[in-house]
């Protein structure tokens, strides 16, 4: 048994709890006073309520470290697409890019991205359609390009592929126009200005 003195605080609460028992017990012989034995009771309920007051701080805490991140993943996911987007204007100028704080050179010997994983696509009554695929460990800093394919739903294709969006997010809603549409879509990520493979086609036809 290790001495009182070397036991944690939350250990030390549990043998002051039985110090007190057997004081109590045998206190016929121990023969502490009643104002002894209140001290005792004074200490184990404020170290009781000190023990509480740290897990509490403790479970904030932890609960605040986990806000923080998401909201700075949340950021960084923006970040990411200004920083994406902003590359490809056309006046755009290594100096502009410094003054925001962007690096001026994203490397171009990093590998590509990775492909997109296991597109769906699912059609809703509101003329939207919601896709979702996986990341596929693909950095913070991809973006994913959308691309879709629209038709009749006899299966008669009435267009090319056309970009419809872009995100740093692993999820797009696109709004179409009409009812009872085909629409083809597929997904690429990129990265410093490099492409990764198309990711599965996923269709859908949107309810009428």
């Amino acid at each position: 048994m290790k001495p009182y003195y070397k036991l944690t605080d939350s250990e030390y609460l549990v043998w002051l709890n039985n110090f007190i028992n057997v004081v109590n017990a045998n206190n016929t012989i121990l023969n502490l006073t009643v104002g002894q034995i209140d001290d005792l009771n004074d200490q184990r309920t404020a170290l009781q309520a000190k023990i509480n007051a740290r897990i509490a701080a403790e479970e904030t805490l932890r609960a605040a470290v986990v806000a923080q991140q998401m909201a700075r993943d949340d950021s960084q996911e923006d970040i990411a697409f200004y920083n994406k987007s902003f590359r490809v204007i056309p006046n755009m100028t290594d100096d502009l890019l410094e003054q925001l704080g962007l690096t001026v050179s994203e490397g171009a010997s990093s590998p590509p991205p990775n492909t997109p994983l296991d597109l769906v696509a699912q059609g809703f009554s509101n003329d939207l359609n919601v896709l979702k695929w996986k990341r596929n460990e693909n950095k913070p800093n991809t973006i994913f390009f959308i691309e879709c394919k629209s038709g009749m739903s006899d299966g008669g294709m009435t267009s090319e592929w056309m970009q419809v969006g872009a995100t740093s997010k692993t999820s797009f809603e696109h709004r179409i126009e009409k009812a009872g549409e085909q629409c083809i879509y597929r997904v690429y990520a990129s990265r410093n200005d490099l492409t990764s493979p198309y990711s599965n086609e996923a269709v859908v036809y949107l309810q009428s």
